[in-house]
């Protein structure tokens, strides 16, 4: 409140009490005690109609501290314990829990994931999945209207959801990365699509993604086997700046029954992971057939399309 508007509320209580005096007071000899009370009554209800007049605002503040979020993101995953590094996040872990000052400045959450998040303050390290980038994602999410901040413990591999290299997280993440973050190089088929059923006599598309870590340019070759039979070949170039490929091709249904195939991207000097280079896939070729008689009597673009089908 301020001292203009103090000093109207006073001055409003100054006119009640004198309006009121003087229609109950002022030269009355004969006073008795309903006319104080009238007189108190009157002073009041004036003062209040002044004081409704005048509008006063009355300002309360009250100061809360309030402290940012810092969540921990512990890797639960199973390759956590498979590089032998469980025993050191878990020390890493209770360094920040039981730091007094880290505790003072922040309220801290504590969540372990592999393929979803979840809030836990111990670790098994038993998860076969890990997808960072969905993790970071949920984060976001959860505290997207609070001042919060992120620490990311982790090896850093991730076998599930999209590539969390390209996440732009809202909040800022501090990352502990531990094992061995030397990047080998390495040659992979990352996907292959194809349909699961195919009609005898027909031609069935294959979709491969081939991906490329290193330095150098190389000349892979891509094969595709049926019963230790080369099928199709194809000689790709890959470089540091060309570093992915993307095929589509046909391969020919021509015997009944259910085939299995092996992609195989020859290997690169000095690659220490040859599993990635193998792809395993089957396509069931169907015989049934169908007649279909199409009766028309005049031309017409729709019939091609139909004869097409």
């Amino acid at each position: 409140m301020t001292a203009k508007i103090f000093i109207l509320i006073l001055f409003a209580f100054i006119i009640a009490l004198a309006i009121s005096y003087f229609q109950n007071l002022y030269n009355n000899s004969h006073r008795y005690k309903y006319h104080y009370l009238l007189f108190a009554l009157r002073t009041i209800s004036l003062f209040m109609i002044l004081l409704l007049l005048i509008n006063p605002k009355i300002k309360h503040r009250t100061l809360e501290i309030s402290k940012p979020i810092l969540s921990i993101l512990v890797d639960n995953s199973s390759s956590i314990k498979y590089s032998k590094q469980n025993s050191l996040i878990n020390t890493i872990f209770n360094k920040i829990k039981t730091n007094q000052e880290i505790q003072d400045k922040f309220n801290v959450n504590y969540y372990g994931f592999g393929k979803n998040i979840e809030i836990q303050d111990k670790f098994d390290f038993t998860k076969e999945q890990t997808d960072i980038y969905n993790t970071l994602f949920d984060i976001d999410k959860l505290y997207k209207n609070e001042k919060a901040t992120t620490i990311l413990i982790s090896d850093g591999n991730q076998n599930y959801g999209k590539n969390y290299l390209f996440y732009q997280p809202k909040h800022k993440v501090f990352p502990i990365i531990i094992g061995d973050t030397t990047k080998h190089t390495d040659l992979r088929i990352s996907n292959l699509n194809v349909n699961a059923y195919s009609y005898l006599g027909n031609q069935f598309p294959i979709e491969v993604f081939i991906q490329y870590q290193g330095d150098k340019t190389i000349q892979p070759i891509l094969k595709i086997y049926s019963k230790n039979k080369v099928v199709y070949s194809k000689k790709l170039q890959l470089s540091q700046e060309n570093n992915s490929k993307h095929l589509n091709f046909k391969l020919p249904a021509l015997a009944k029954g259910k085939h299995f195939y092996k992609a195989v991207i020859s290997s690169i000097k000095n690659e220490k992971n040859t599993k990635n280079n193998i792809f395993n896939f089957s396509v069931e070729v169907l015989n049934e057939k169908t007649n279909i008689l199409l009766v028309y009597d005049i031309l017409h673009p729709d019939i091609a399309f139909w004869k097409r089908s």
